[in-house]
């Protein structure tokens, strides 16, 4: 049995490796998140496939995500009805990633708002326990 383990990043991980007959685009900038490039030419087969797993969570803005992956697991992107020149940009959000970030912002409201009504309770027993001992000496038994 063998493992392989990448001690090191490989320059490129994640880029475009592949694109359909005739389509010729160019990279433009690169993060580990997402990935632009410029449409050079688009062919009769306007896909490009990326080195990166069709995951869930990724949003193409300028193309279409192709709902089936090259070699059943690589990401592609259909260009048909993208221009030349066009940046089309191919970027990863993990799925619920907006209810990640908006969980610690709903529960400080939560602890914020819980603060407010218990200390508002506090006023009123105090409240309260003060009329009782003002009225408490003007009672006849």
């Amino acid at each position: 049995m063998r493992t392989f383990v990448r001690n090191r990043p490989v320059a490129g991980a994640g880029g475009p490796v592949w694109s359909g007959t005739g389509t010729r685009i160019h990279v433009v900038a690169r993060t580990p998140e997402s990935v632009s490039f410029r449409v050079d030419a688009v062919g009769p087969d306007a896909r490009v496939a990326f080195s990166r797993l069709a995951y869930p969570g990724y949003s193409v803005n300028g193309g279409a995500k192709v709902a089936a992956p090259i070699r059943g697991w690589l990401l592609a992107v259909d260009l048909r009805g993208v221009h030349d020149g066009q940046i089309v940009t191919v970027a990863f959000r993990p799925p619920g990633f907006p209810l990640l970030i908006a969980s610690p912002l709903l529960a400080a409201v939560i602890a914020v708002w819980w603060l407010i009504v218990r200390a508002r309770d506090r006023r009123r027993a105090v409240r309260s326990a003060a009329r009782d001992a003002t009225a408490a000496p003007g009672r006849s038994g």
